[in-house]
């Protein structure tokens, strides 16, 4: 059709103008009883429109006009009026149907309802625990390995040395402190784990690990001797380092917020009522436990 107006030289802007005349009297019709006081038309095309209006609701007339008035302003300035024209009717075909507006309130009432009939959002539903069969015997599930914890023969701890390092306005040091991970300390001993060729093995040179070393002992009150030793990155037999410990509290912080979000009343009753689902869970705020 589109090609054809093309053919004939007709206006673009023109056209998109008689598109909304027509869907404006498809409203109208949904609205107004006598519409031939009103409308410039022939019985014939009133019946036509008449027609036309039934196959959807008044809502549906309503975007499309509102649709094509936008397009109408664009194609007054675009280079490319026939393709904003095509792309508006393909929008048009493609338009979802829209959702009665009393329904869906209807359907937040109920909710409200739910909500404050004592905090029920949705049925509760009893779930039989599995038994075991008779002639087998039960066995508890195999823990996980417990991740390693810092080997620490002084009172004083790892995070307590980062921080103390950073007191001391050192703040290269407490980084490369942050990025290592604590194998040992104590007897005059601090030995850190780092992977080879990584940033931080760059940076322990000389002059780095005496300034360490007088830092630590400054920490720990009696002289200290820096070793290294290089380790996989994330092997298990190793304690992680404070910048993967604050990683990995950060992700499971992400988990529960997620688990704790996606299990409330409220978000289980919208999903329920408007057949809905979750696409992203975000924190309100950072401090929020």
């Amino acid at each position: 059709l589109l090609q054809k107006v093309d053919e004939l030289g007709y206006a673009w802007r023109q056209f998109c103008r008689e598109l909304i005349d027509i869907y404006r009297l498809l409203v109208l019709f949904r609205v107004v009883d006598d519409l031939a006081e009103i409308a410039e038309a022939t019985p014939d095309e009133l019946q036509e429109l008449k027609t036309l209006a039934d196959l959807g609701p008044l809502e549906d007339h309503q975007r499309a006009l509102s649709l094509l008035i936008k397009s109408e302003a664009e194609v007054a300035i675009s280079a490319f009026p026939r393709l904003l024209v095509e792309m508006a009717l393909v929008r048009l075909a493609s338009l979802p149907a829209g959702r009665d507006v009393s329904a869906l309130v209807r359907k937040l009432e109920e909710l409200e309802r739910r909500l404050a009939s004592g905090g029920s959002a949705l049925p509760a539903t009893p779930v039989a625990s599995p038994q075991p069969p008779p002639d087998r015997a039960v066995s508890d599930p195999p823990k996980k390995p417990e991740a390693p914890l810092p080997v620490e023969t002084s009172e004083k701890g790892w995070a307590g040395l980062v921080d103390f390092v950073k007191s001391k306005r050192r703040p290269r040091i407490a980084s490369i402190l942050e990025q290592v991970s604590p194998l040992a300390s104590g007897d005059g001993v601090l030995k850190v784990g780092l992977v080879q060729n990584s940033f931080v093995d760059g940076q322990l040179d000389g002059e780095t690990r005496e300034l360490l070393q007088e830092l630590a002992a400054g920490y720990y009150g009696t002289p200290i001797k820096l070793e290294t030793t290089y380790i996989e990155e994330g092997a298990a037999q190793t304690a992680p380092s404070l910048a993967n410990q604050r990683k990995n509290e950060e992700s499971d912080r992400q988990k529960r917020l997620r688990d704790d979000a996606l299990n409330h009343p409220i978000v289980k009753t919208a999903i329920e009522i408007f057949e809905g689902e979750v696409s992203e869970v975000k924190p309100i705020d950072k401090g929020y436990v």
